[in-house]
């Protein structure tokens, strides 16, 4: 793969997108909580950047489906509910599977090597306790499968939805613990030797079932918030929380 072939996975970040990720992290890690209004103004003199930047960035984070921009309200965190889960892990395995497909079919023995120094560096980071370092790395893995598959068609559609689904996992490794962060990283283990043995069919399984389960975990976690919230929660939530829940996939 020479390095004209990865240039489209890899653009400079724009000022708009550096801006709309710096933001995005925010959400991501919950430090702009759901409901919150993010003032344009205030973002700019934050950022020292202008509020054209940050209008266009909040465009970019509304298509990530982060936030709403209302009438009269501006921009808004969106809501992780039931329904909406269910939605994007619907969406986001089956585009996973496309790329994992490709990815494994035509993985070089640089890919494989540069996952396996990506995997190591996972394991050290879970033994040192540095659960930040190891949501970094799943983020690192993720992008470099991204431009070992080599798909910008594929990468751009997954790179929309990418920013939703990192905010579920966040949720998820927050609040299920050590448990949990094993388990993703058995995950990535268990997918080594297929990718070494270009099992494309073996590896599309492993990752159906792998979101299958965190898609299950996140619903079983937003509902133990639902409960934990009570009567503060909104109808409307109640609402799309019902039926979401009986179509989870099984744990």
């Amino acid at each position: 793969m020479t390095s004209n072939d990865t240039t489209p996975f890899k653009p400079a970040d724009s000022l708009t997108v550096t801006v709309a990720k710096h933001i995005a992290g925010e959400i991501i890690t919950g430090r702009l909580a759901a409901g919150s209004r993010i003032q344009e103004q205030e973002q700019a003199a934050t950022l020292n950047v202008s509020r054209g930047v940050v209008r266009e960035a909040l465009l970019l984070l509304e298509r990530w489906h982060l936030l709403q921009i209302q009438p009269r309200r501006g921009a808004v965190v969106t809501r992780m509910t039931a329904f909406e889960v269910v939605g994007l892990y619907q969406v986001w395995s089956n585009l996973m599977q496309l790329l994992t497909r490709q990815l494994v079919s035509g993985a070089s023995d640089s890919d494989i090597g540069t996952y396996t120094g990506l995997l190591q560096q996972l394991e050290q980071s879970l033994t040192r306790g540095q659960f930040d370092k190891f949501f970094e790395l799943r983020i690192a893995i993720y992008e470099q499968s991204c431009q070992a598959a080599n798909n910008p068609f594929l990468t751009r559609l997954l790179g929309d939805i990418f920013p939703a689904a990192m905010r579920a996992g966040y949720l998820l490794a927050v609040n299920g613990g050590l448990e949990w962060l094993m388990e993703v990283r058995q995950f990535f283990v268990d997918m080594l030797p297929l990718a070494q043995n270009r099992d494309s069919d073996g590896a599309a399984r492993l990752l159906t079932r792998f979101y299958e389960r965190e898609c299950a975990l996140v619903l079983a976690e937003l509902e133990k918030q639902r409960l934990k919230a009570g009567p503060a929660i909104s109808s409307a939530d109640s609402a799309d929380a019902t039926p979401a829940l009986a179509a989870a996939p099984a744990a």
